[in-house]
């Protein structure tokens, strides 16, 4: 009998701490590229391409001076960028910020996709040539 407890004990707790992983499991690569910037990276599962056009999320946390221009509530942003591979162009379509809690803060989807520079050693160059290698 308390062998059978023991075991359904065994069994409870590994399938309780199974459910408790996170559903969210991704693969985020670091992409800043200047001391002192925002700390963003890329999801790297997110990457999706088609019709010519390459997309993923983008998480920035927000540091120093930068953190103000967010707000105090926000701990991070997840963006939407997209690459027009075709016209070698990059844009932001989408932006959700965060609190601690994982909470939603904000959520913006611009009437207009919002055009990012592909300026050398920027993270918009970044974003864009990861995009593309993954075209």
């Amino acid at each position: 009998m308390k062998k059978c407890i023991l075991l359904l004990f065994i069994l409870t707790t590994t399938l309780l701490a199974t459910l408790s992983i996170p559903a969210e499991a991704v693969k985020y690569v670091r992409i800043s590229v200047a001391p002192g910037s925002d700390n963003c990276y890329i999801d790297m599962d997110s990457i999706k391409n088609h019709n010519g056009k390459s997309k993923c999320w983008v998480k920035i946390i927000p540091t120093g001076k930068d953190a103000k221009r967010y707000g105090k509530n926000v701990a991070y942003s997840k963006q939407v960028w997209e690459a027009n591979i075709k016209e070698k162009r990059l844009f932001i379509t989408f932006f959700v910020d965060y609190d601690k809690s994982d909470n939603t803060v904000w959520k913006y989807t611009p009437p207009e996709p919002i055009a990012i520079d592909i300026l050398p050693n920027t993270v918009g160059e970044v974003v864009y040539r990861t995009l593309m290698k993954h075209k």
